[in-house]
């Protein structure tokens, strides 16, 4: 059910830029369903959010680091720890340890 968003790296964009969004600026519901959403989206397209895509100048785990610091002040708890696990799950598809 993911496999179009990786054929529409526009929409993946904008998707995560407004889970982002939500993350940080919603209830609390909607943030643990934004929180979901990015960790499965991540998981089922983590190629395209490590690699810089064409007309593009850096890659969405690079949109989610730049909102790292967002997240140290607005999340609590579980909300930050589920968000780091999507980070490292990103981290860890780069292919050697020198891109890690």
């Amino acid at each position: 059910q993911f496999a179009f968003l990786g054929r529409f790296f526009n929409l993946l964009k904008v998707i995560t830029q407004s889970l982002i969004k939500f993350i940080l600026e919603g209830s609390s519901e909607l943030k643990y369903v934004s929180i979901n959403a990015l960790k499965t989206i991540s998981q089922r397209c983590k190629t395209k959010f490590i690699t810089i895509q064409e007309c593009e100048t850096k890659t969405l785990l690079d949109t989610i680091l730049e909102a790292f610091p967002a997240f140290l002040n607005n999340l609590i708890g579980d909300e930050f720890v589920e968000v780091l696990k999507c980070i490292v799950l990103l981290i860890r598809t780069f292919p050697d340890e020198v891109s890690r």
